[in-house]
């Protein structure tokens, strides 16, 4: 292979995602990592694996809400450009 093609480095950051498990559908998202410019969507799917909310993340903290939610558990996935860097349950 050609030396100076290297694999583009992943780096996952730091989230936190508070409460969890949530009693009102509605939790905050704290990235310890922010860089200004970075495009940064959070999706958060149903256990069919449906997309029920993406929201745009442009600031190191914010707070979303699972509209009409119902008990149960959601999966949360965040992309930072594009590329899937964290994925997680909702409880």
């Amino acid at each position: 292979g050609n030396p100076n093609i290297r694999a583009k480095e992943v780096i996952k950051p730091d989230i936190s995602i508070f409460p969890n498990p949530s009693e009102n559908g509605e939790f905050n998202i704290k990235l310890a990592s922010f860089t200004e410019g970075d495009e940064i969507v959070i999706l958060v799917y149903n256990m069919y694996g449906q997309v029920i909310q993406s929201n745009p993340l442009t600031q190191k903290q914010t707070q979303m809400e699972i509209p009409n939610a119902s008990n149960g558990i959601y999966f949360i996935q965040i992309m930072i450009n594009n590329t899937i860097t964290h994925s997680g349950k909702l409880i």
